[in-house]
This record gives structure tokens, C-alpha cells and sequence, in this order.
């Protein structure tokens, strides 16, 4: 594991916390310990992609960057 990977595991968290603030406040305490059970090392298999290279994580975070911001891209 990376620095990469955890990117991934915020940016999860980060939308579950958006999408259940209102409702479920806490609702993203679930979600983490389902993501922690999944990454147990008994777990473990294959995966289908490779992580991120620096340059491609760098392009994601100033996608999502400008996408919390609105860079005026119409959806």
C-alpha cells in the first residue's frame, strides 16, 4: 500500500459524508469499518488495475479539486 491508495479510501469516505450529512450523520463510521474489513490481508486476491502513478494521481486531484469548486463545466 501507498499514499495512493489512501487517497482512495478519503475520497470514498469523502463522498458518503456528502451524500448522508443530513440524514445519517454518522452513517460514514460504517462505511469505513466495511472498507477496513475489506482491505484485510486475508482478503487479498489480484487486482484488475494498477494503482495510480504520481502524474495521474496529480491530474485526479486537480480534477476533483475543480470539480468542489465548479469549474464551470456544465454536467
Amino acid at each position: 500500500m501507498n499514499i495512493f491508495f489512501f487517497a482512495f479510501v478519503i475520497w470514498s469516505q469523502a463522498g458518503i459524508i456528502r451524500a448522508t450529512r443530513a440524514a445519517a450523520p454518522h452513517a460514514w463510521r460504517r462505511h469505513l469499518h466495511l472498507m477496513l474489513d475489506a482491505f484485510r490481508a486475508e482478503r487479498a486476491h489480484h487486482l484488475p488495475e494498477p494503482p495510480l502513478i504520481r502524474t495521474r494521481f496529480e491530474r485526479t486531484l486537480i480534477a476533483v479539486d475543480c470539480h468542489q469548486v465548479e469549474c464551470g463545466e456544465e454536467e
